[in-house]
């Protein structure tokens, strides 16, 4: 080395990145059929949609490594079924620039990738002595990111960034309220705000969105108390807190008889408090309380003068009001006795929030056992998203009324997956952008002249050179993508403008390729096993609608019906004669009529515990098990279902354990074992049930059922049932199709005197026997319908099977008992006079 000379050394580290994609091996979901038991491909075998241009093969069939089944079935536990390892195509660039899907490219060889990533090392290399970011001599080593050596526009922080095509809104923030016997003092305006600790920068960031004249929900529990405005936000650190800081947060009476220290020390052992509560709950280390912790703290408007706002006048409710009338077409009139399992909701068309009467026949349906999945180009929460569209038009009232326990949402034009839990929107898995395809991406953008200007798992931003054509560069970017086979998931790109720029904007997905991704998440998270005759699609999107064939498609029948139109028409067709709410409504379901007798409807009943827990995970398995049956015509073994089980326990178990087990002597793994015995036990019942009914008509198949009761010649008041069958098979005969109701019990075997009069076996034999004269197969409106002969009901337990021995004398007994204990649940869920 020369004294006095600067010496330049340069590192050149080759990333060995996954492009060999063709000896990779992805399990992929059964192909959906929208009739017939046995499919036309083997289990694991890929469907080709053959609409799509972009490539051979479509991106979702390409091993992406972010989202694969945890569990199938091994040739050996299943025969018949193999693997297939998608072939894939190559794909053109697009001629010009559009909403385009583009699956990845194959590699060259070995060759061929060595020799793109020495050029990529030289010019990096070359760039990094000329940058201004960099040091001088500064070259890729492989340890810092790309985007730290590239040229190009100033990169912009995430936050700045402000689409041309965001819809302006406020977004209404939630503040809970906690503490015994809360609800006094801030219903009396003594209390009107609330302190809570900071945990880092995106605590932060959160609680600055509490900004003066933002709305607030303010909430105890689940309920909304009342919707007010922030009056003041602040965030201090505990030891500079003085009385007026917190003046509406503690009582008054407070500042009268205690010091300034003494308050403090007060709040921090409040804090330490909370901060114990969260651990217990979340199993995960709290906060350090220390005269140092930062606290925010939100005052808002008092109770008393917020009742004027108009977000809380009460607005509409489940009681009996006039609805637009609807006419449903010939073809969609029976769809409320035969209804879909999950039903597709395209919202992208309607305009404005939904109304009250729209959300109400959405969650009467999923209280009958229907999902709904919301479709959207908006970001599932936050301003101008499909929350506000979901919520933005009810008052706080109606707001507690939303039922969202079988409700999903697909925002960001198929790129983001939530899943309501209580009031809010939990994020699930879904395909996303590695970071290596994002460094590609940034690098290959600043070979263009160009630049990443956001970057997110979920969306990148290339902004482009000052006076590029869109079109060119961005058939340009797609091209040195392709050599770069990243990303290996394929993905979407979209020209948009940002800040008044043009820009290129790059998704995982486009809408159209997010279904059987979205599919494969449901079977995943919520064991949801569904086929393409078990979904209904609301949409009027051609693109959307060819990817799902075998759906029911409402569009077709209603041609001239607006998006918003199509979507309450869809609603009323599925209601039937539930739409409309009527004097004397009253609505239940065999549980609840059972719980009903054992005095548990003012009580809530016992909640969950360890036996409602392993049924869960057994009809879970079942749901399973009948599916693969559905598609590949040969029932998985004992062995196959037991390993789902225990797969599907295992999953759910970390998260529900702890609030199971109701005694100390109780062990979650005791009653694994248990539940293991009785799936093996049980799958010996279906398999011989399957054998002698092969007509799989559906699992978890949702029914409503509408008893009209008449009183000296007048409708007095209507009784409606909810159901969810678990399973109903059926077979020929000369007179027609011989239907069984089959439920899954894991509890305790029922004795022969009292089976027959229990209430859920009378219920299944009497809903089918009236709503099922004829019966689509397969189970869909529109499907070829079959006349029904006979219907029966089997329970399935783990030691035996019971079938219902019915006569039409019980059944007319059971229909007189029945009218009279809905009236006594009526008249019981009235308020009583104080």
């Amino acid at each position: 080395m020369n004294p006095g000379k600067e010496s330049v050394r340069v590192c050149v580290v080759l990333l060995a990145y996954p492009m060999v994609l063709s000896a990779q091996t992805r399990w992929v979901a059964p192909k959906l059929q929208a009739g017939g038991s046995v499919p036309s491909a083997v289990y694991g075998a890929i469907r080709v949609n053959p609409s799509m241009t972009v490539g051979a093969a479509p991106s979702w069939a390409l091993p992406s490594g972010n989202f694969l089944p945890k569990a199938v079935p091994t040739a050996g536990s299943l025969p018949g079924i193999q693997a297939a390892a998608p072939a894939v195509g190559e794909a053109a660039a697009p001629d010009a620039l559009g909403p385009v899907s583009v699956a990845p490219a194959p590699t060259e060889g070995a060759a061929a990738t060595l020799e793109q990533l020495h050029d990529m090392a030289a010019l990096l290399a070359a760039r990094a002595g000329k940058t201004e970011t960099a040091d001088p001599g500064r070259a890729f080593d492989g340890k810092e990111k790309l985007e730290d050596l590239m040229e190009g526009p100033e990169a912009v922080e995430a936050e700045t960034v402000t689409r041309e095509v965001a819809e302006p809104g406020v977004e209404t923030m939630d503040l809970w309220m906690t503490g015994k016997g809360i609800r006094k003092p801030v219903v009396k305006s003594q209390i009107y705000g609330t302190m809570r600790t900071i945990r880092g920068k995106p605590s932060l960031r959160y609680w600055r969105k509490f900004a003066k004249g933002v709305p607030v929900r303010v909430l105890l529990g689940n309920s909304t108390l009342f919707v007010s405005r922030v009056e003041d936000s602040r965030v201090k650190k505990v030891k500079a807190l003085t009385k007026k800081d917190l003046e509406g947060i503690l009582p008054a009476a407070t500042f009268k008889t205690k010091s300034i220290a003494q308050i403090r020390r007060a709040v921090m052992a409040d804090l330490r408090s909370r901060e114990a509560r969260a651990a217990a709950y979340s199993g995960k280390a709290g906060a350090v309380i220390t005269p140092e912790t930062e606290v925010s703290l939100v005052r808002f408007v008092p109770y008393g003068e917020a009742a004027s706002l108009p977000e809380n006048s009460d607005g509409a409710s489940a009681d009996p009001r006039v609805r637009r009338p609807v006419a449903v077409p010939e073809a969609l009139s029976n769809t409320h006795l035969f209804l879909p399992k999950v039903v597709f909701l395209d919202l992208r068309g309607v305009a404005g929030p939904l109304s009250y009467d729209v959300i109400e026949d959405i969650g009467k349906l999923m209280k009958a056992g229907v999902y709904f999945v919301l479709l959207s180009e908006k970001p599932v929460q936050g301003p101008g998203s499909i929350e506000e569209q979901l919520t933005g038009a009810l008052t706080a009232k109606q707001r507690d009324l939303v039922t969202r326990y079988k409700l999903f949402s697909l925002g960001l034009d198929g790129n983001e997956f939530a899943k309501y839990e209580g009031r809010f929107p939990k994020t699930l898995a879904f395909t996303r952008f590695e970071w290596r395809d994002i460094d590609i991406m940034k690098h290959v953008a600043a070979s263009l002249g160009g630049a990443v200007i956001q970057s997110f798992a979920k969306e990148v931003i290339v902004g482009l050179p000052k006076g590029a054509d869109i079109d060119a560069f961005g058939r340009e970017f797609a091209a040195q993508l392709k050599s770069f086979s990243v990303p290996a998931s394929g993905y979407a790109m979209t020209p948009g403008r940002i800040r008044g720029k043009p820009a290129l904007v790059l998704r995982p997905h486009s809408l159209e390729t997010a279904f059987p991704v979205l599919l494969e998440a449901l079977r995943e998270d919520e064991n949801l096993y569904v086929n393409e005759s078990d979904i209904m699609m609301v949409s009027r999107d051609a693109a959307i609608l060819q990817v799902l064939p075998g759906a029911v498609k409402p569009a077709e029948h209603a041609p001239g019906e607006s998006a918003e139109g199509l979507l309450e028409t869809t609603l009323a067709a599925m209601l039937g004669p539930y739409r409309e709410n009527r004097p004397g409504d009253f609505a239940a379901s065999a549980s609840k009529i059972g719980a009903f007798k054992k005095g548990y409807l003012a009580s809530g009943g016992d909640g969950g515990n360890v036996y409602m827990f392993m049924g869960h995970v057994i009809h879970s398995a079942f749901n399973w098990v009948v599916w693969a049956y559905r598609n590949t015509g040969v029932l998985p073994d004992a062995e196959a279902l037991a390993a789902k089980a225990l797969e599907i326990w295992a999953k759910e178990d970390s998260e529900r354990a702890k609030n199971l087990l109701t005694q100390s002597s109780q062990s979650m793994a005791d009653h694994q074992a248990t539940m293991e015995l009785r799936v093996r036990a049980m799958h010996a019942i279906v398999a011989d049930v399957v054998k002698k009914y092969p007509i799989v008509i559906g699992t978890e198949l949702p029914n409503l059922h509408v008893f009209e009761r008449i009183k000296k010649g007048r409708l007095a008041a209507r009784d409606i049932l909810r159901m969810v069958y678990d399973l109903v098979v059926a077979r020929e005969t000369p007179d027609g199709l011989e239907l069984v109701v089959v439920d899954f019990k894991t509890g305790q075997t029922k004795t022969n005197q009292t089976f027959d009069k229990d209430v859920q076996v009378q219920l299944y034999d009497l809903v089918p026997r009236l709503a099922w004269q004829a019966i689509p197969v397969p189970y869909r409106v529109g499907g070829a319908m079959k006349k029904v002969s006979k219907v029966g009901v089997l329970f399935v337990y783990a030691s035996e099977s019971k079938e219902a021995r019915l006569t039409e004398w019980t059944r007319i007994k059971y229909e007189k008992y029945l009218r009279s204990i809905m009236n006594r649940m009526r008249r019981a869920s009235q308020p009583q006079p104080k």
